[in-house]
């Protein structure tokens, strides 16, 4: 799921007239091969077409039961997800600049559990030289509240495009296009997990060897697992 959102916000990025659109952009860490796992790249960057500003993008996908919406709109388990990602970021920023840390220890030393100093940090000084955008979606259907922003952000910045791939579409249509095209991965998924589930209760219950379902979670699945 995470991977065909990804995907899909690749081409709405591209359609709605943002400049060098890039998928895991290894700027991010330049000394890296891209078959080193112990890296970690942004999943897209781009450039805003009117400000030329480089923006980063994170995608998180919460797999948990939903707990409805805040007042703007946003989903608040989706929302909270957003903000943790905010807060690694943040947090991987000060390290880069302010503890002189290489990317890979820094992404290491914002994983952590925030001790003491983290309530310290005065995050104004950190040097922040691009815009980071934590993308929240709930396995429900639910857009967290930074997702829906840059969205209206994005309409209205298609608006103002004038290429061939735009002048057909009306803001509302664009918007709502794109809006159903992320719902839509976000419905295959859940049933992709159903469907899964299901395959591997009948390999439990038929003695299959191998695997189990399992209710436990496993960082190698689409979580949750499925208790059957």
């Amino acid at each position: 799921t995470h991977d065909n959102i990804q995907d899909v916000f690749i081409v709405l990025l591209k359609n709605a007239g943002f400049d060098d659109v890039v998928e895991e952009d290894v700027w991010w860490d330049a000394t890296a091969a891209y078959t080193d796992e112990d890296h970690r790249r942004p999943d897209i960057t781009c450039r805003h077409p009117v400000t030329g500003e480089k923006l980063v993008f994170d995608i998180v996908v919460w797999w948990g039961r939903g707990e409805g919406t805040h007042t703007r709109g946003g989903a608040r388990r989706a929302t909270a997800r957003e903000g943790w990602k905010r807060r690694r970021y943040l947090r991987s920023m000060w390290a880069r600049y302010m503890e002189q840390l290489g990317p890979a220890e820094a992404v290491a030393w914002a994983a952590e559990e925030e001790n003491e100093l983290g309530e310290e940090m005065n995050w104004d000084l950190v040097e922040c030289p691009h815009r980071f955008i934590p993308l929240g979606f709930e396995a429900g259907g639910g857009f967290g509240q930074a997702t829906l922003d840059f969205l209206q952000e994005l309409v209205e910045t298609a608006g103002e495009q004038s290429s061939a791939d735009l002048y057909h579409w009306s803001a509302m249509v664009f918007g709502e296009h794109w809006g159903q095209r992320l719902s839509l991965v976000l419905a295959r998924g859940q049933a992709d997990l159903v469907l899964g589930a299901v395959a591997a209760g009948r390999n439990n219950n038929g003695g299959a060897q191998g695997r189990k379902a399992s209710p436990e979670w496993s960082s190698t699945d689409c979580q949750p697992c499925v208790n059957l």
